[in-house]
């Protein structure tokens, strides 16, 4: 994105017509959320049946494993080494309360007890390191989410608490486990705590970690499983490590509040999930994964819990015909990239009445994370209106990052008293070839609001490595305005 800063001199602004004022608009955004989803594959069905069908169906009395359903559709997300049916550089996921089920490669063995696997969530929120490729990691930050209990609990620790203890020295096995941590990754011992008897079970030399042994004989326990014809007993995990990965921190105690009451909690994380014991719990519900794949979604695809797309407040204009033109920006306060968003502007009278109500969709096929993109929305109406909503809707982006395209030479100025010209030169520096290029020129007053846009097709629209182009624009009696963005995209 290029921008700079320029404006009408104050003689052309006093030449302006009512018409072609900038209205500052109130309204409110609204974006809607994703409903709960039916599993996406017959690969994964087949992996949620074995554990969690026969507790949803009453055969088995113990904690869900996966969840009780998707807390989101089939999904695409970029991974480097992926291939999911056709599409290079993806992967297909879904993500439950307790984990993202995935295949990284559809055209893979599906007879591998690996086809499906669930992912590194708890190492991701615990490092901040969001894994988008077998040695390819993006840095945000460890996430700042309860690992167990009331999401509003301000005293239990977080992912960020156990960011801290990673290194820490492992215990020997046999050892009692009397050590607690705090929010702020502190750790402490409380010899009470010995009183549950629990003890480390077994380390794994790969991490270097001692695994406490209500969760090792969690992850070896045996119990109703459905086989794909009918519930027998079997293994929970034919490999131990399969749904937790391997450890990656010591067994801590700590203190959570669940409904607002304190409750004494063991927690240990392991590279795919976080498992929790609950002394107070019943039998079967004592050991707990905890809700990781909703964290883990919250953290990706939200912003700090709230919508992750936001629009800034709209302005309008009026065209020749006196209908009202919107505009405003999208932004992106998520940690992933998101496609196809859908703008639907809802227009309401003094008693609240909808008028009238529009619908377009971002120029652009993709807003990356952090991303802050312009857009336009006309409506076929001509009257006064009292506020407005907007809503947003979309679904997370296969791709990152669009391709690399450099702005240069670029030049802004009046041609005349009542028209405005921007032009410039695009070149292809990612090194592949780019098509379907677009550019967008947006006009943005002294508080950062679009007060008018520009959007066309580049010619050529296919641009091979180093290749340039050559664009320009013009706006036609645009108002008042401090500074000019060019958007090229694709």
């Amino acid at each position: 994105m290029f921008r700079a800063s320029t404006g009408p001199p104050r003689t052309i602004l006093r030449r302006l017509t009512l018409s072609a004022m900038v209205l500052v608009l109130l309204g409110t955004v609204l974006v809607a959320s994703t409903p709960a989803s039916d599993i996406g594959t017959y690969a994964f069905e087949q992996v949620w049946w074995r554990t969690d069908l026969p507790v949803r169906e009453n055969q088995a009395d113990r904690t869900w494993v996966w969840g009780p359903e998707p807390i989101s559709p089939l999904l695409l997300e970029p991974y480097d080494e992926g291939h999911a049916s056709g599409v290079d550089g993806a992967r297909w996921v879904q993500y439950f309360d307790k984990t993202r089920v995935e295949i990284t490669r559809s055209d893979g063995d599906r007879d591998d007890s690996w086809f499906v696997t669930n992912g590194l969530l708890a190492r991701e929120l615990i490092t901040g390191r969001m894994q988008v490729g077998d040695g390819r990691a993006i840095e945000y930050g460890p996430a700042a989410i309860n690992v167990a209990g009331d999401h509003n609990d301000s005293t239990g620790p977080t992912y960020q608490s156990l960011n801290v203890v990673r290194d820490y020295e492992p215990l020997p096995n046999g050892t009692v486990v009397t050590q607690t941590i705090n929010r702020d990754g502190s750790v402490g011992h409380n010899a009470d705590f010995g009183d549950y008897n629990v003890e480390t079970a077994t380390r794994t030399e790969a991490t270097s970690r001692t695994i406490a042994s209500v969760f090792w004989n969690f992850m070896n326990s045996e119990g109703t499983i459905y086989d794909g014809f009918d519930y027998v007993d079997g293994r929970l995990f034919e490999d131990p490590f399969f749904a937790t990965g391997l450890p990656i921190t010591e067994p801590y105690w700590t203190t959570v509040r669940v409904s607002g009451e304190p409750r004494d909690v063991l927690i240990q994380a392991f590279e795919r999930r976080v498992l929790t014991y609950t002394p107070g719990n019943p039998d079967g519900w004592r050991v707990e994964a905890a809700n990781v794949g909703r964290h883990y979604h919250q953290w990706r695809y939200t912003d700090q819990g709230d919508p992750a797309l936001s629009s800034t407040d709209l302005t309008a204009r009026r065209d020749l015909s006196g209908n009202l033109i919107f505009m405003g920006e999208v932004r992106n306060g998520a940690r992933a990239p998101f496609a196809e968003v859908e703008i639907d502007l809802t227009l309401f009278d003094e008693a609240g009445e909808e008028i009238t109500s529009s619908r377009t969709y971002l120029d652009s096929a993709m807003i990356e994370a952090g991303e802050a993109l312009p857009f336009q929305i006309w409506t076929e109406y001509d009257g006064d209106y009292a506020s407005y909503d907007v809503t947003l809707r979309s679904r997370p982006s296969h791709r990152f990052t669009r391709p690399n395209i450099t702005v240069d030479a670029v030049q802004a100025d009046w041609e005349s008293t009542n028209r405005y010209e921007v032009s410039g030169v695009a070149r292809n520096t990612s090194g592949q070839t780019v098509e379907y290029l677009q550019y967008i020129v947006a006009l943005y007053d002294d508080a950062g609001r679009v007060v008018d846009y520009r959007w066309n097709l580049m010619d050529p629209i296919s641009l091979a490595p180093d290749e340039e182009v050559h664009f320009d624009t013009f706006f036609f009696d645009p108002g008042r305005f401090s500074e000019y963005r060019i958007f090229v995209l694709n």
